[in-house]
């Protein structure tokens, strides 16, 4: 049935309880299992420095939270197959949903 999930990851614990979801499906059906991070700044940085300055700690943050993701997966045996990380400003999981042509799972 699915071949394809993708786990929309902010490092909340909504967020790691839907990748149990997720984590659940893959192995189920085989699929691939795949991360996304979306990154909003909070304010638009003036300059060049300060854009690095602000990925730079939004980095380190995901990096924490794609690190306890993996080692969740492979607790349970299942490969995650990529991490995406996108810069887009004001986007939300709302749009997100509203926006793809396929199937998708919202977990509260």
């Amino acid at each position: 049935m699915h071949k394809k999930i993708l786990h929309g990851l902010d490092g909340s614990e909504g967020s790691f309880k839907a990748l149990d979801e997720a984590i659940d499906l893959a192995k189920r059906y085989e699929a691939e299992l795949h991360t996304i991070s979306i990154e909003e700044l909070p304010r638009m940085p003036e300059t060049i420095g300060e854009m690095i300055e602000e990925k730079d700690s939004a980095n380190g943050f995901f990096k924490d939270a794609v690190k306890k993701a993996r080692q969740m997966a492979s607790a349970q045996g299942v490969e995650r197959h990529s991490a995406v990380y996108d810069r887009v400003m004001g986007s939300t999981c709302q749009s997100l949903v509203r926006m793809v042509p396929c199937t998708v799972l919202v977990v509260k």
